[in-house]
């Protein structure tokens, strides 16, 4: 068990960092975004689809994989969210865009199993942590 946890140690300070970094860069632009439409707070231009509680001080990394999903293209990425990646090429691209949904759909697996102690895809730490690091690189 021990072997498994100093394994995914480097894992578990870049899932933080890709989360802390993005509940910052994705509620400014969102924030940006809610006032040039009149709302009043961030959350008020997510769709109907995203869960959210307004309750919570800190979202949870599901909220950002929502946000990032490829039917938030037009409505958010477009508009607003891609501004949240400092050093992505092409970012009004949809082709870009798919690449930061799948991988966030990659990172979110990865977060799952380690912040759940799942250590079944151990072999795959490596890649795992690449993916993350991209994220982050792209964040800038």
């Amino acid at each position: 068990m021990e072997k498994f946890l100093i394994r995914y140690s480097q894992t578990y300070i870049l899932i933080g960092q890709l989360e802390l970094i993005l509940r910052s860069r994705l509620v400014k632009t969102l924030s940006t975004f809610s006032e040039e439409k009149g709302y009043a707070e961030w959350h008020q231009v997510l769709d109907s689809k995203t869960t959210f509680d307004v309750n919570s001080p800190n979202p949870g990394f599901g909220l950002w994989r929502d946000v990032l999903s490829q039917r938030n293209f037009t409505r958010l990425w477009l508009p607003c969210t891609r501004h949240a990646f400092l050093d992505l090429p092409f970012p009004e691209s949809f082709k870009t865009y798919q690449k930061i949904d799948n991988r966030m759909h990659y990172a979110t697996g990865t977060r799952n199993r380690a912040c759940h102690f799942n250590f079944a895809n151990a072999r795959n730490v490596k890649h795992e942590e690449a993916n993350l690091k991209w994220l982050i690189n792209a964040l800038g």
